[in-house]
């Protein structure tokens, strides 16, 4: 199950990265405020992807 819970938060962490460079490369004003939230989020979900993955294999 926590195998699960993990893939789910990369995916997450993964649209998050993809929003967050289809930002960047639209040649509109960049908003720091969506760059700081998108960034936070993202790396949130790739730690405790990682946290819930490795619970599933036994560290």
């Amino acid at each position: 199950m926590f195998a699960l819970y993990g893939w789910l938060l990369f995916i997450v962490a993964g649209i998050f990265l993809t929003l967050l460079i289809l930002h960047v490369e639209s040649e509109k004003k960049l908003s720091y405020k969506f760059t700081i939230i998108a960034v936070i989020i993202a790396s949130f979900c790739i730690g405790y992807g990682v946290h819930f993955l490795l619970l599933e294999v036994g560290y």
